[in-house]
């Protein structure tokens, strides 16, 4: 899943009508993990809360892309991108393990 880091939260997008913004509803905690492909010895899980951000979801969804995709890649992806009932999740740290 594609995220951000951005002042001691990570940043995610997905749509409203996914089972992972139902998940949040239910319950806002979350656990979010890393894991290099190239040496399983480095790793981070961030186990925190959910919350809903209020920036522009499409404009961050376009943001991440643009990080993500070289030119082709991000050609292919506004092709096939969903841009509707997109919202933005930020979860707020409780505890960091590496």
């Amino acid at each position: 899943m594609w995220f951000q880091y951005e002042d001691g939260a990570l940043l995610f997008t997905t749509t409203t009508d996914r089972v992972k913004f139902r998940n949040y509803q239910n319950d806002p905690r979350a656990t979010f993990a890393v894991l290099d492909p190239t040496n399983m010895y480095k790793w981070v899980i961030v186990n925190g809360t959910l919350s809903v951000d209020d920036r522009d979801p499409q404009a961050f969804y376009r943001h991440l892309a643009e990080h993500y995709f070289d030119e082709a890649g991000l050609a292919e992806w506004r092709k096939r991108a969903v841009m509707e009932r997109r919202t933005v999740l930020k979860l707020t740290p409780t505890q960091i393990r590496a």
